[in-house]
């Protein structure tokens, strides 16, 4: 579906607007390595264009972990706080 409609997907992802952007926040990414819904390698094109323009950001790849996995709240929400706690103070 994506590839049908390329323009779409250009504006709908963040690595099109890093290169305008005045300022971009801090990014927490994190993705299951069995996620059928989004390829993993999503994520790691946008924390290397994170990392490309110097943005503060994180990636954590679980494997095994599919897309919305229970596991992301049970066991990220809490490292994901304190690695904000970190990046914003």
């Amino acid at each position: 579906m994506v590839g049908s409609r390329p323009h779409d997907a250009a504006l709908a992802d963040p690595v099109t607007w890093l290169a305008t952007a005045d300022e971009v926040p801090p990014f927490s990414i994190a993705h299951g390595d069995a996620d059928c819904i989004v390829p993993v390698q999503q994520s790691e094109l946008l924390a290397g264009a994170l990392a490309d323009a110097g943005v503060p950001h994180q990636l954590v790849l679980r494997p095994g972990w599919v897309h919305v996995d229970p596991r992301f709240d049970g066991e990220l929400l809490e490292p994901t706080i304190a690695w904000l706690h970190r990046v914003l103070a």
